[in-house]
């Protein structure tokens, strides 16, 4: 018998030195007080065979390490912890190993399913961490607050790194939020985009859209909370479309959203094309280069394409979203249709796009170039204005200026401000319903290019022939504005319901069916009628190739029939090119000549936008990718025989003429996304220099004052609120506050 209890004593001091981490002498003093019970130094000497002045030092350390308690008596006495008290901690060790063994044994039987479960808090901690660090481009992150806590520190090391982050703070209060605003600053700068929303969601995230994991009952207490990690590109494609299309939308944003900055990598085109929508209300969309890795969908071979973007449909409310990029291949140009992951109507899916600057990053200060242009159009500004005569054609139209009704409210209404509220409300239908939009007409107004450039040489006291569809009889519209003008009318005028949002015009047009022609215009007024009014003015501005399809010939009748019997034929002629990248390829060559044709009469001036200008590009000189604002004009310049072309864009104006070419900067309103599009004001501006006689820098900085004045005040300057503008030109860009949506 004693000889099995010596066996088993041997058995429980080798596996408390084994396991527990006890030495020899240890477990010798502790097997003897468990055995002995409560013991002096000296009886622990004896009973456990350790020597004497050992025995203080080993219970010391047995002490120290919780198996043993201490009795501060005369002489000192030890007894032995309850053994299933002093072993807890160890059987909490073997407990968690026997758990990660699980984990490891599961992920082993599970992986090759795409999803795998984990039960315990530790190993659903570590298998989020390793997704965060091993993530290359784009974190997608969801969570309440204190979970997200845990993982912030490594969350901001990764965004430092250069990863993309998007977090959603969820189980937010309603008082972090104000004003659709949401307040979190300890995350604001931790995601390169962060929102919050109110309702309760538990922790999901998903890296580079390949892997994901779903912490369930993370969110609430006094549930069993089950981790699933997933590794299945489709599974992990799931969980990330509904953080990115069905939760992030509704989700209220942080009041710090800055401008993009580029070049920026996306796995997500609804991200790219987000930031691509930021970046394009100050600058043209031809600014950009796009970068696509992705598959035809006709094929399902790999692509990789780089172009410049031409349009682009994005909605945040809208699952649908496409580019359309313009791309050259072995010497020839094509337009592609690129859409997100699982499209099948766009010629390409894209699972990786970069958004970059194509020449570098503009720059929008005051430059010194356009300061020398701003003094000479200071110094050749005339004393006064109002001594001269201008004629001004050809379209003009009747603008009913209304307001899309969001909601009734005791006999009142709110109006529609934004396009995306608009736009919504044409989405929210029910099946088998119409859609209907309630709107109100606030006031009735003269439209098109002839009404102005009529109003500002109006205001500046000039007189005036304006020759275009004004109706039969002139209609009133007409005649309240310029009934001292002569007004000349050679046809029935159109209405545009013209519905004015704070960030769009959207425009309802009806079509004309009786547009001018030459000779209709012979039928309403005689040709020494027209050699009259023209004769000894000091411009003849016209607008615009789009609007008025005959436009070609009636500049012709006018360079073969009007010309030749002036005496003093104005020293310059404007045309604006207008929406001319509508027309079709077999018209512009008509547009071309008819200015070339009309240039050997008289200087010709043709201001066109970006748009414009890239097709005109592309039918002279066989290219439509655009360069800089300034080399778009000059390869016009270059390949037409037009005395003079000018071209503006958002950011900036440029003239070219007689090989030489001169830029001002353009200043832009306080919120460009705000703005109107101030093309045919820029242009009334032109033609107002064009008759003063002013350099082409000066008009340029000119036709710039015109345009932001209307901006901001939604009506054409007197003589001395445009030379105010002017004076004040250099503070529309020394105001750091001007544009705060371009601060980085």
């Amino acid at each position: 018998m004693e000889s099995k209890d010596d066996g088993k004593e041997a058995l429980l001091s080798q596996t408390l030195q084994q396991n527990v981490g006890m030495s020899e002498y240890e477990a010798g003093v502790y097997l003897a007080l468990v055995r002995g019970g409560t013991q002096t130094m000296t009886e622990l000497a004896e009973t456990s065979d350790v020597p004497k002045q050992r025995v203080y030092d080993t219970v010391e350390q047995l002490r120290n390490e919780g198996f043993v308690e201490v009795i501060d008596d005369y002489p000192q006495k030890a007894h032995a912890i309850e053994p299933s008290e002093a072993l807890a901690p160890v059987q909490t060790k073997l407990n968690q190993a026997e758990e990660y063994l699980d984990d490891l044994y599961e992920t082993i039987d599970t992986v090759e399913k795409g999803v795998t479960t984990f039960k315990s808090r530790p190993s659903i901690e570590k298998y989020i961490s390793n997704l965060i660090a091993e993530a290359e481009r784009d974190i997608f992150v969801l969570g309440p607050q204190d979970v997200l806590n845990q993982f912030r520190d490594q969350l901001k090391r990764r965004a430092d790194d250069g990863v993309r982050i998007t977090l959603v703070v969820s189980g937010l209060d309603e008082s972090d939020i104000e004003d659709d605003v949401v307040t979190v600053p300890e995350f604001t700068d931790v995601g390169t985009r962060v929102r919050g929303v109110t309702t309760v969601e538990d922790f999901a995230i998903t890296t580079d859209r390949r892997k994901g994991f779903y912490w369930a009952g993370s969110a609430r207490r006094g549930v069993d909370e089950l981790g699933y990690f997933i590794v299945n590109d489709d599974l992990a494609f799931v969980l990330d479309r509904f953080m990115s299309e069905s939760l992030w939308p509704f989700a209220f944003p942080t009041a710090d959203q800055s401008r993009p900055e580029l070049p920026g990598t996306y796995v997500r085109i609804r991200d790219a094309l987000a930031d691509l929508e930021h970046v394009s209300n100050v600058f043209p969309l031809d600014t950009f280069v796009v970068e696509i890795e992705g598959y035809d969908t006709e094929t399902g071979e790999h692509a990789s394409l780089a172009g410049v973007p031409v349009s682009y449909y994005y909605n945040e409310y809208d699952l649908r979203a496409s580019l359309t990029v313009e791309i050259h291949d072995d010497e020839e140009r094509r337009r592609v249709t690129v859409g997100g992951w699982t499209a099948t109507i766009e010629d390409y899916e894209v699972r990786q796009i970069s958004i970059g600057y194509r020449h570098g990053e503009p720059t929008l200060s005051l430059d010194d170039e356009t300061k020398r242009h701003l003094a000479t159009c200071r110094n050749e500004l005339p004393a006064s204005f109002g001594d001269r005569e201008a004629v001004i054609g050809i379209d003009a139209f009747i603008d009913r200026m209304r307001d899309a009704v969001a909601e009734r409210i005791d006999g009142e209404y709110r109006p529609m401000r934004h396009f995306e509220e608009f736009q919504n409300s044409l989405a929210r239908v029910d099946a088998g319903e119409s859609a209907l939009v309630e709107w109100t007409e606030t006031r009735t107004e003269p439209g098109g290019y002839l009404s102005h450039a009529g109003r500002l040489f109006d205001n500046l006291g000039y007189d005036l022939t304006l020759v275009g569809r004004l109706g039969e009889p002139v209609s009133s519209v007409f005649a309240g504005q310029f009934g001292d003008q002569n007004l000349v009318t050679v046809g029935e005028t159109s209405v545009t319901d013209f519905l004015l949002l704070e960030d769009k015009k959207i425009l309802f047009t009806e079509p004309n069916r009786d547009e001018p022609t030459w000779e209709s215009i012979l039928d309403r007024v005689t040709l020494e009628d027209l050699a009259r009014w023209i004769d000894g003015s000091a411009v003849l501005s016209i607008g615009s190739f789009y609007a008025t399809s005959n436009l070609p010939a009636i500049l012709d009748g006018l360079r073969e029939e009007v010309w030749p019997m002036l005496q003093s034929p104005p020293p310059a002629a404007h045309v604006s090119a207008g929406e001319l990248h509508r027309l079709p390829e077999g018209r512009l060559g008509r547009v071309v000549k008819a200015l070339e044709r009309l240039d050997e009469a008289v200087p010709v001036t043709v201001t066109a936008n970006r748009r414009a200008a890239t097709a005109l590009r592309g039918h002279l000189c066989d290219a439509s990718m655009a360069g800089s604002t300034a080399e778009l004009a000059k390869d016009i310049a270059r390949s037409s025989d037009v005395s003079r072309v000018i071209i503006h864009s958002f950011t900036d104006t440029v003239a070219a003429s007689d090989g030489t070419v001169v830029a001002a900067r353009k200043p832009l309103p306080p919120d460009p996304r705000e703005g109107l599009d101030v093309s045919e004001y820029f242009e009334t501006g032109v033609a107002l220099a064009l008759a003063e006689g002013l350099s082409d820098g000066a008009a340029l900085v000119l036709g710039n004052a015109v345009a932001f004045y209307f901006n901001q005040h939604s009506e054409f300057p007197t003589e001395s609120e445009l030379r105010s503008a002017l004076e004040q030109y250099e503070e529309y860009f020394d105001d750091d506050q001007m544009h705060p949506i371009l601060s980085p």
